[in-house]
């Protein structure tokens, strides 16, 4: 099974972080026990989804930008030495 995801930004030049970020950032489901928070915020997410209970939205809203910012770590834990840091 694939899980896809999209953040968009308002203003995407507005930092320069994300400028130097990759295009795609890839999480591999196999590596789940290096990254667990992996399944429990995924599970969280779809829990939030389906429950229609008020609030869920922003909820579900918050965990995809906390699951951004996870993903981004694992891509950079997975980059070599060298090509870490500014």
């Amino acid at each position: 099974r694939y899980l896809c995801g999209r953040l968009a930004l308002d203003e995407a030049g507005a930092h320069p972080l994300l400028g130097a970020l990759p295009a795609v950032v890839h999480v591999r489901a196999d590596a789940a026990h290096a990254h667990p928070w992996l399944r429990t915020h995924l599970d969280a997410a779809v829990c939030e989804s389906r429950s229609g209970r008020p609030g869920g939205e922003a909820i579900v809203a918050r965990l995809v930008e906390v699951q951004f910012v996870q993903a981004i770590r694992a891509h950079l834990a997975e980059l070599p030495a060298e090509a870490r840091g500014w």
